[in-house]
């Protein structure tokens, strides 16, 4: 990779490293959502995400999904959550 430092060489080296992650991580998710329907929801998910551990998970999978993503203009609800949440935090930081 270092030899070639073209923009499109980098911008494929990148994509496949995405392209991997979300080979392996993407199927974890729809098995933990397909075997427990009944936790799907903000309080249960967010449960299920702390209590079980599964936060390095997701971590990961959103750091995968952003940057597969980096070449389209519009923001992600990814990203739209995270702003949400710093921008929260902010104000309460302020009050």
């Amino acid at each position: 990779m270092r030899m070639m430092r073209h923009e499109d060489t980098t911008l494929w080296f990148w994509r496949v490293i995405t392209g991997f992650a979300l080979f392996f991580l993407a199927p974890v998710h729809l098995y933990i959502m397909l075997t427990r329907p009944d936790r799907i929801g903000p309080f249960r998910s967010a449960d299920r995400v702390w209590s079980d551990h599964f936060w390095p998970l997701y971590i990961v999978l959103l750091l995968a999904v952003e940057a597969a993503r980096r070449d389209r203009p519009l923001p992600s609800r990814g990203e739209m959550g995270l702003a949400r949440e710093a921008l929260t935090r902010t104000r309460r930081g302020e009050r």
